[in-house]
């Protein structure tokens, strides 16, 4: 009760839930939110919470009979994430801990005595040496992070930083074209210009942008006449967004190429594209 009557300590205060579901009821979102989104089992750590719901089942079926209400929980939460990458972080809070409980409980009932008689010999020393190990392996993975040039080499490798900073020198306020995924940090280097078509926070935008942004990003309808139309001049893609080869196609340039995450910036303009060599070739670094 404590935790759901906190959940209102926020500024939209129980206006939150209301725009929590006009966000799961609007298509439009779902087809350009990445959380909405089905998560991309193609990488390696989407495809873990296939691994830990096996995990579970398994430890279900060899420990004490689950408990209702968590095989009901578990599995609604697993279905989600199927659904909503958004979701998967919500599912390991839950799956863990159960794959703990239960885990255990299976291996009090079929481990053999003999490993369940050293286990209990063991207890003590295993469980300070493993919290240590924890701790110091916690420790040198977190603690080189800290430092502010390991939080700027962060920077520069995940966000289009370099790329940013090109279009501060040489198109300061100008409206840029991105992807979702890199808009918020646009919006984050230029809080004040209002330069960013729009960003994660899709549902304060409205339907009318929502459908000229789905427009413009898959292709549809009259997407360059949009761009024209909206002012937007530069774009910060991706080398492999389909909008980057569709704007070179249009006859937009490369003016410069963020090698630390792959991003271009690109600028309107009457110069068809080189036919040869590859796009990140041709541009000078950011």
């Amino acid at each position: 009760l404590v935790a759901a009557a906190a959940t209102l300590l926020n500024p939209a205060g129980p206006r939150l839930y209301a725009d929590i579901a006009s966000t799961l009821g609007n298509p439009l979102i779902s087809q350009l939110s990445i959380a909405l989104q089905t998560p991309n089992f193609h990488n390696t750590l989407p495809r873990l919470i296939e691994v830990i719901a096996g995990l579970l089942v398994l430890a279900w079926t060899l420990g004490r009979p689950p408990r209702t209400e968590d095989c009901l929980l578990a599995t609604a939460l697993f279905l989600t994430a199927l659904q909503a990458s958004g979701a998967v972080g919500i599912f390991t809070l839950v799956a863990i801990p159960q794959l703990a409980e239960y885990g255990a409980s299976a291996w009090a009932e079929r481990a053999p005595a003999a490993l369940r008689r050293l286990r209990v010999s063991l207890r003590p020393a295993l469980a300070v040496g493993l919290t240590l190990l924890i701790a110091l392996a916690s420790a040198a993975v977190i603690v080189p992070r800290m430092s502010t040039a390991a939080a700027a080499r962060s920077e520069r490798s995940v966000e289009p930083s370099a790329a940013a900073s090109f279009v501060a020198t040489h198109f300061p306020g100008r409206r840029i074209l991105s992807s979702i995924a890199d808009a918020d940090y646009l919006a984050y280097r230029f809080p004040s210009e209002r330069i960013v078509f729009i960003d994660e926070a899709m549902a304060q935008f409205g339907t009318g942008p929502l459908r000229d942004y789905q427009d413009i990003t898959h292709l549809t309808g009259k997407w360059h006449a949009l761009l024209t139309g909206l002012d937007i001049d530069h774009a910060v893609l991706s080398t492999d967004d389909a909008d980057t080869e569709a704007l070179l196609e249009a006859g937009w340039t490369v003016n410069c190429y963020d090698a630390a995450n792959g991003t271009v910036v690109m600028s309107a303009g009457s110069h068809p594209p080189a036919p040869s060599p590859p796009l990140p070739t041709r541009a000078a670094a950011c």
